[in-house]
């Protein structure tokens, strides 16, 4: 293994505790302050791969909701937990699937939308 590969391993291997720690132990102590400190939320990254919905996000310990009808997600929307099988209907070509990450207190960050392919053209 070169220098070079194992300096870019100990960083990946350094970036991952970081995260890590961020996402599921710092963020929600912020969170649970009286008065909790505004902090940006990540932008989920949402793609239709070969009739499967996939999605990611920067922090661990956020939770990603999303709706497959183009509205906003909101608490209620559904929870993104891991890829799953979807085939838009006819009625729903030309749709959007919009995705968003939400904090330990309920706050939402940006929405993903993520346009769905029209056969019409």
């Amino acid at each position: 293994m070169s220098d070079m590969a194992a300096r870019r391993a100990a960083q990946d291997a350094a970036w991952a505790e970081f995260s890590q720690r961020l996402g599921r132990h710092t963020l929600p102590r912020l969170d649970s302050l009286a008065v909790p400190p505004a902090y940006r939320l990540p932008v989920p990254g949402v793609v239709l791969q070969d009739g499967v919905l996939h999605a990611n996000l920067e922090l661990p310990g956020l939770t990603m909701r999303y709706t497959l009808d183009g509205s906003e997600p909101d608490a209620q929307a559904a929870v993104y937990t891991a890829p799953f099988a979807w085939a838009p209907s006819p009625a729903q070509e030309g749709a959007q699937v919009r995705m968003a990450a939400f904090s330990s207190n309920g706050r939402k960050g940006r929405s993903a939308v993520l346009d769905l392919p029209s056969s019409t053209g």
